[in-house]
């Protein structure tokens, strides 16, 4: 299972989902934090496969 290791921990799944599901007053800032770490971790794996693809 060395896959799941690459995955996101299935907490901060969790946590993601309960806070869609809640929608709190609160929740508008969580889930763009949210959107810009998902956004920032895509980017990563998206640069180091341009820079394996660009070697």
């Amino acid at each position: 299972m060395e896959h799941a290791k690459t995955c996101p921990k299935p907490d901060v799944v969790a946590v993601m989902t309960q806070s869609l599901m809640t929608q709190q007053p609160a929740s508008p800032p969580d889930v763009y934090s949210i959107a810009l770490m998902t956004k920032s971790s895509s980017t990563g794996q998206i640069s180091q496969d341009k820079i394996i693809t660009g070697r």
